[in-house]
């Protein structure tokens, strides 16, 4: 797999053995290869995509080795396991989380803020996630990088990690396609092809999605934990990514229209609601709001005037009261997570006694919460008894 017709090698090749030089377009001169193996070609090892191969030439019979470009991606996405530990020792080598698919958008590693001397100016990365952190600090981009995690899942595998170690924040699907089906409607399956961004959704609702059959798919996960971690360090960053990425996806589905994991599906999964129209579901997910809160902010706070009701889509939170104890302390008297309704119906139709919050909500991880203010959903309601 040298080069191709245009004279730019079409794969990745590697330097074993020997002594060589490579050309430097910089000040025109040749700099001799300090430690071997090196790679090179229109992949820099695992997902990294150049410009145009620098000139090496050898100075003394030297060792290589040929990669065809499809052929070493697509054994990649064969081997889901082999693919994870790849990817794991490119991130110890040179501390970038990279993509395995070309098709990506390819933006300049000097925004990685961390590139090696060795480095030239050409050199490109399929990492999606720069264009959700325009005008973010560097450094959050870099531990974000880091904490994304890229994964190759076989036929059959399920997209959505459900176990509380494993709760993921955001799942993005570039490759490939799935399967998305309710629980208990095996036979309504429908098909939804790459690119499928989810960030923030209700890990107990029966919505089943699992890797479409005919080959692997690749995905990048953004586990909850991280995402606390990047809350703790970088608050306002991480607002503004969730926010960009719940935004995406709320395009996406409008444009797609794929409702899965819609704010009105949201909606449809409370028990008022669950017999609802689609028409009303269409309508009330135009009232919806999304909101992000990261850990220790308060949702609702107690005394407050109820304007709204609320459903935390995702997360967990901790119900406080204040204490007979003392004028500034709180007790923690219960923990809500995925699917929970703050305010209930009373806060929708303002029953008597539901006037004003009644408890202190406040998020232990990072929260996606959909608000509707009350007057517009019961006006809603009106119109469509």
């Amino acid at each position: 797999a040298g080069p191709g017709p245009d004279g730019a090698l079409a794969g990745l090749a590697l330097v074993m053995a020997g002594r060589a030089e490579l050309f430097n377009t910089t000040d025109g001169s040749w700099e001799t290869l300090g430690y071997l193996p090196q790679t090179f070609g229109s992949l820099s090892w695992v997902g990294a995509a150049v410009g145009p191969c620098p000139d090496v030439k050898a100075k003394t019979l030297c060792q290589v080795l040929h990669f065809d470009r499809e052929g070493l991606l697509s054994t990649l996405r064969k081997f889901p396991s082999e693919s994870a530990q790849m990817i794991k020792q490119v991130r110890r080598h040179n501390g970038s989380q990279l993509a395995l698919d070309p098709a990506m958008p390819q933006v300049p590693a000097a925004a990685v803020g961390r590139a090696k001397s060795n480095d030239r100016a050409c050199t490109k990365l399929n990492m999606w996630h720069f264009q959700f952190c325009a005008g973010c600090d560097p450094a959050f981009l870099e531990k974000l990088t880091d904490a994304i995690e890229h994964s190759t899942l076989p036929p059959g595998a399920p997209l959505l990690r459900r176990a509380d170690d494993l709760s993921d924040f955001m799942v993005l699907l570039f490759h490939g396609s799935i399967q998305v089906r309710m629980k208990g409607r095996e036979g309504h399956a429908t098909r939804v092809d790459a690119p499928v961004l989810i960030c923030g959704w209700d890990h107990t609702t029966k919505v089943e999605a699992t890797v479409q059959g005919g080959g692997p798919c690749s995905v990048d996960r953004l586990p909850m934990t991280a995402c606390v971690r990047l809350a703790d360090a970088f608050p306002e960053e991480t607002r503004i990514l969730l926010n960009r990425l719940m935004a995406y996806q709320s395009r996406a589905e409008s444009q797609r229209n794929i409702a899965y994991w819609s704010a009105a599906a949201a909606l449809r999964r409370l028990g008022p609601f669950e017999e609802s129209t689609g028409e009303f579901a269409t309508e009330a997910g135009k009232l919806i709001k999304i909101e992000v809160f990261l850990p220790g902010e308060p949702i609702v706070e107690e005394g407050a005037g109820v304007d709204s009701t609320l459903i935390l889509e995702c997360g967990r939170c901790n119900i406080e009261k204040r204490s007979t104890k003392g004028l500034w302390t709180s007790e923690h008297i219960a923990e809500i997570s995925d699917g929970f309704w703050i305010g209930g119906v009373g806060g929708v139709c303002g029953f008597a006694g539901e006037l004003r919050r009644n408890a202190t909500v406040r998020a232990t991880t990072a929260c996606k919460v959909l608000r509707i203010p009350s007057y517009d959903l019961v006006r809603l309601l009106g119109a469509t008894p």
